[in-house]
């Protein structure tokens, strides 16, 4: 027996803090297999659901990983797409600017040859129409000469009468 503290003389079988006897054997047993049924019953099963967490929240965040990967892979292609898109609309609208400017061009023109052409027309009518008058006029003058002739001269008149009259004025 080891014996840390003194027992006092006066007192059999006394027992100090470190004498090693049957009791502490029991105890010691008793603290291992609480231990151990401890172990079985509660602390393995959170120890298996604590692991089981992690291997969930690590395949969670594999899985979260590879969402923002494929995400960020999409997102590149959304932009390149939105990008050759933004490059068609532009060409587009150059290609319809330069349309509308070709047709604006042609109709112009168009309205320049239709204005040239209708001014030729109407200048051709008024020359037509200014020669007929001008021949109308001179029928006229014509007509008036003889009947001014003819009552100048107290005789009839005719066309033929006339243009020889009108002859010898002129060779004279």
């Amino acid at each position: 027996m080891i014996a840390a503290t003194v027992c006092p003389s006066d007192v059999p079988n006394c027992a100090g803090l470190l004498d090693v006897n049957l009791t502490l054997v029991v105890e010691l047993g008793i603290f291992l297999v609480t231990v151990y049924i401890l172990w079985r019953l509660i602390w393995r099963p959170i120890i298996e659901t604590l692991e089981g967490r992690d291997r969930v929240l690590a395949a969670g965040e594999q899985a979260a990983a590879e969402a923002e990967r494929r995400y960020n892979e999409g997102l590149a292609e959304v932009r390149a797409t939105l990008d050759r898109a933004r490059l068609e609309a532009r060409d587009l609208v150059a290609d319809s600017y330069r349309t509308a400017a070709t047709a604006a061009e042609e109709v112009r023109s168009a309205a320049h040859a239709q204005a040239r052409t209708a001014t030729e027309a109407a200048i051709a009518e008024i020359r037509a129409e200014s020669e007929a008058a001008v021949s109308s006029l001179r029928s006229e003058a014509h007509t008036l000469a003889v009947v001014a002739a003819s009552r100048l001269l107290h005789t009839d008149l005719d066309q033929k009468r006339y243009a020889q009259l009108a002859a010898r004025a002129v060779g004279e």
